[in-house]
């Protein structure tokens, strides 16, 4: 186990590389014990800066976001903390009210779907970056 430390290769890495290496070995009919190997992998570590943005840091993303599109990602991604990824698949119609908030359906038509909620402060910066694009347009 220390020595898969050493490397430098982290728990997930190595849990990676330890599937394909079933999935080979299995298609060619080798025998392991999987689950004794599997024990081996080291405990995942929690990866570090995961805590939330502080009120100054917001503040000072939003005062140099620039344009109204920037600030309202910056918004965005304050509340529903979803990946870059998610962001170019997200419509309109993935959004609906709720109360004085927006629920907002994340990779809508996939199997990794969710809905998450947007604060009312975040709410309104969407709106108005909405109704912006359309003025835009015209």
């Amino acid at each position: 186990m220390d020595i898969l430390k050493t490397r430098g290769n982290a728990p997930t890495t190595i849990s990676l590389r330890l599937n394909v290496m079933e999935f080979v070995f299995s298609m060619h009919d080798i025998t392991l014990n999987w689950k004794k190997l599997k024990k081996m992998i080291p405990e995942k570590v929690k990866p570090a800066g995961a805590e939330t943005w502080q009120d100054q840091e917001l503040r000072e993303m939003i005062k140099v976001a620039g344009t109204v599109r920037n600030r309202t990602l910056v918004y965005f991604f304050k509340d529903i903390g979803c990946r870059i990824s998610a962001i170019p698949a997200l419509r309109v119609k993935d959004t609906e009210e709720f109360e004085n908030c927006l629920c907002v359906m994340i990779y809508a038509g996939f199997p990794e779907e969710y809905p998450s909620f947007l604060t009312p402060e975040s709410t309104k910066m969407l709106k108005h970056y909405l109704e912006y694009r359309k003025k835009r347009e015209k």
